[in-house]
C-alpha cells in the first residue's frame, strides 16, 4: 500500500487470479488460463519478499503460489516451477523459522492470525515437501501443534466465533484449508477438527444472519452478510447440504 507497510491486497489478488485461472484451466483446458496463471506465478515469485513484517501477506501469497503450483504442476514450464519452489521456500517457510518475535508472534495467537498464517504455510510446506523435507516437516509440525491449541479455544464450547461472522469467514476458510490439506496428504487432521464446538460452527454462521440477510454485528463485524466457501466443508462432513442454504 501507499505506506509501504502492507502487501495483503496484492496477495489476495494473486490468490484470486491464480486459483481461479488454475481451476478454469483444469476444468476447460483453455490455454489462456494456464498462461495467465503462469505469468502471475512468475511475477509474484520474483518479488523481493512477501512482507515479513505483516505475516498475513506472506500466508495468503504462499497459499496462492502453492495452489497454482500444485494444480498446474504437470503443465507448468520448469522455469516457472523452479521460481515457485524457491519463492515458497525462501519467502514463506524460511521466514516462518525466524527467531524475530516481531515476525512469527502469531504462533501463540488464538484467533484468525493463527489460522490464516498456518494455513498458508501448510499449503506451501506440502507443495514443495520433496525439495526441503526437514524444513517442510518442521513447519507442518508447528502448524499442527499451535493450530490445535488455537482451535480448542476459538470455537469452544458451541462453535461461536469471538471475532464475529465476518472474521469467522476469514479464519474458518483457512482453517478448513489446513484440515483438508492434512487429510488429503496424511490421511488425518491429527484431531484438530474434534475440538469442542468446531464441527458445529457452521450453525453459528447460519444463525448469525437474520431474515433480512444482515449479520449480527458484534465484535469486529459489519452488518453485510458474506458467503463463504468454508460452509461446503461442514456440509460435506455432516452430509447435510441444507447447511449451504
Amino acid at each position: 500500500d501507499a505506506s509501504g507497510r502492507r502487501l495483503l491486497a496484492v496477495s489476495r489478488e494473486a490468490l484470486a487470479r491464480i486459483a481461479s485461472c488454475a481451476y478454469a484451466y483444469r476444468l476447460t483446458g483453455g490455454s489462456q488460463y494456464l498462461q495467465q496463471a503462469a505469468t502471475d506465478l512468475k511475477n509474484v515469485s520474483a518479488f523481493k519478499d512477501w512482507n515479513p513484517t505483516h505475516f498475513l501477506d506472506i500466508a495468503e501469497m504462499a497459499a496462492a503460489v502453492a495452489i497454482g503450483y500444485d494444480w498446474l504442476y504437470d503443465v507448468l514450464d520448469e522455469e516457472t516451477k523452479a521460481a515457485a519452489v524457491s519463492a515458497l521456500k525462501e519467502k514463506a517457510l524460511e521466514v516462518s523459522r525466524s527467531t524475530d518475535s516481531n515476525i512469527n508472534w502469531w504462533y501463540n495467537r488464538g484467533d484468525n492470525w493463527n489460522q490464516v498464517c498456518n494455513g498458508g504455510l501448510v499449503c506451501a510446506a506440502v507443495a514443495i515437501y520433496e525439495y526441503c523435507p526437514q524444513l517442510a516437516q518442521a513447519v507442518i509440525d508447528d502448524a499442527i501443534r499451535t493450530n490445535r491449541i488455537a482451535v480448542e479455544g476459538i470455537y469452544y464450547p458451541d462453535g461461536a466465533y469471538p471475532e464475529g461472522p465476518t472474521y469467522w469467514g476469514y479464519g474458518t476458510l483457512y482453517q478448513v484449508l489446513i484440515l483438508s490439506v492434512l487429510e488429503d496428504v496424511f490421511g488425518t487432521d491429527y484431531g484438530i477438527s474434534s475440538a469442542p464446538g468446531f464441527m458445529d460452527t457452521g450453525l453459528f454462521k447460519i444463525f448469525s444472519r437474520g431474515s433480512m440477510n444482515m449479520q449480527f454485528n458484534f465484535a469486529d463485524n459489519g452488518v453485510s452478510n458474506n458467503s463463504n466457501y468454508a460452509m461446503y466443508y461442514f456440509a460435506y462432513k455432516k452430509n447435510d447440504p441444507s447447511i449451504l442454504y
